[in-house]
């Protein structure tokens, strides 16, 4: 016993040793799996996607560290382990964890015993078995095109993923709509704020790192017209283009400041390199202790103000970030965000008007606040979205969204443990599936389970349940959407 302590403390100091180049010089590694002969390797992640999964999987491989994804089955659905490392004993095993602690700053990670798997869960996921697909397949979205520019702006970057999305029209439909849910505003400042200030479309996302969970919030505000708002005397450089949009950040930078609660309230010029020149200003405060900064700036012609935040607060890497803003595809660039936004119609019905989209990841704290039930711990690890439309005759209606990544994950959530649960009055044809129809005094809502999804629209106006399944039935699920014509009477009645 001695002597495996006294081997496990020299291999724990090699590492250490070497810790100060290898965070520095990190080159690819070539990636060992375990086996028989070295029957341990270490949980970094894992996740419900197997593309999220294998893009953690590539980073920490291009970190110096040789990652790979291997299946868990559960009694709450299939995950996707990220581990990394081949070890063939506990010292092995120790020296490995401190090497990840103090090298790269991983912790909380756990073993995995090649020995206590069975024979599916010991092989590396191979991309080809994999039932989730990757990018559905459906037309742009019918929604104004503002929504789309404010899309288009943000970073694309293989660090993060996407924990947490508001898109919304700054009218009063899309505010109103907006009600209930979570956007992490900067103190002082509000969604009808914005709109006063010749805001027309809003997009506010948490980036979270895939390893290491430290936030990123971004939030784009595309302006109408030239703004007038009070001069400021501390100014970044500006042109003719962007002067009142310059002069509406340092407005933002000093409302967030107003509050006098804080220490060491600064505010200061910021400039930086993206699609265009950046200008705008940083403020930043003590909270008990911590510096917060926050980011607002505006581009070289104006168009757009840009508020950010990190939960790091490392000024170097949020430059970094900032300098990446509007030289990709944006949010389409993202599978968790493709797969649910583009299910929204192509064609609206009925002059209908999209105002907003929410997306969140859920967490354990979803699975409490359902009790746990089994569909509810399945959900866990999943996105879901709310899409809300407006109707000038008939008022508000939205969908909700639950992305399951498979059809037979899908299926199960919805068919097994929700749909067979309900009474047999309520069960309709939406879709040309299974579905059905609930309600009570105050509460109206068609839903149905479509390949990978589980979907939910609620009525929040005057529509009729037909009205509703129509809007069901332009969704893009598959491009165009469902047509009557491509399910017989039959099939109808023997999914039912």
């Amino acid at each position: 016993m001695k002597y495996q302590i006294v081997i496990a403390l020299m291999l724990v100091a090699q590492y250490l040793v070497g810790c100060a180049s290898c965070a520095k010089q990190e080159e690819e590694a070539v990636v060992e799996t375990f086996s028989e002969s070295t029957p341990y390797t270490i949980e970094v992640k894992k996740e419900r996607s197997y593309f999220l999964a294998e893009k953690i999987a590539k980073r920490l491989t291009k970190m110096g560290l040789g990652g790979y994804v291997i299946p868990e089955e559960t009694g709450n659905g299939t995950w996707y382990k990220i581990v990394s490392g081949a070890l063939a004993d506990s010292a092995a095993v120790e020296a490995y964890k401190a090497k990840l602690d103090t090298c790269f700053n991983i912790k909380d990670v756990a073993v995995v015993d090649y020995a206590k798997l069975d024979s599916v869960a010991r092989r590396p996921v191979v991309k080809d078995s994999i039932k989730e697909m990757h990018r559905i397949s459906a037309n742009r979205p019918d929604v104004p095109r503002s929504i789309m520019e404010v899309a288009g702006k943000f970073p694309d970057n293989d660090m993060f993923y996407l924990s947490s999305i508001g898109i919304l029209t700054l009218d009063k439909d899309g505010i109103k709509g907006s009600k209930g849910e979570t956007i992490d505003m900067p103190r002082g400042i509000s969604l009808s704020y914005l709109q006063s200030k010749g805001g027309q479309s809003f997009a506010s996302v948490i980036y979270k790192d895939n390893i290491y969970g430290d936030n990123v919030t971004l939030q784009v505000v595309k302006l109408k017209d030239t703004t007038h708002v009070m001069k400021a005397s501390l100014m970044p450089s500006f042109t003719a283009q962007n002067e009142s949009s310059v002069y509406l950040c340092s407005e933002i930078a000093d409302r967030v400041l107003d509050t006098g609660e804080y220490d060491d309230e600064t505010k200061a010029p910021f400039e930086r390199q993206a699609y265009q020149k950046l200008s705008g200003f940083v403020a930043s405060f003590l909270n008990k202790g911590t510096k917060r900064s926050y980011y607002i700036f505006t581009d070289e012609a104006g168009e757009y103000i840009y508020m950010a935040q990190s939960t790091k607060n490392k000024d170097e890497e949020m430059f970094e970030f900032i300098g990446e803003i509007g030289k990709s595809e944006g949010l389409v660039m993202y599978d968790e965000f493709y797969n649910s936004f583009y299910t929204a119609p192509d064609r609206m019905e009925e002059e209908d008007v999209f105002v907003g989209y929410y997306m969140d990841k859920l967490t354990w704290g979803y699975a409490k606040s359902k009790g746990y039930q089994t569909w509810a711990k399945r959900m866990v690890g999943h996105w879901k979205t709310s899409l809300v439309f407006v109707n000038k005759e008939k008022g508000m209606w939205m969908y909700e969204l639950f992305d399951l990544l498979s059809d037979t994950k899908g299926q199960q959530i919805y068919k097994v443990l929700y749909r067979g649960n309900l009474n047999r009055n309520c069960y309709r044809i939406i879709y040309g599936v299974p579905g059905a129809s609930v309600s009570s005094w105050d509460y109206s809502e068609v839903n149905f389970g479509y390949g990978r999804y589980v979907v939910g629209l609620s009525n929040l106006g005057s529509y009729s349940e037909r009205d509703m399944i129509k809007r069901a039935e332009i969704l893009q699920f598959e491009r165009g959407g469902y047509s009557d014509g491509s399910t017989t009477k039959e099939a109808s009645a023997k999914s039912l």
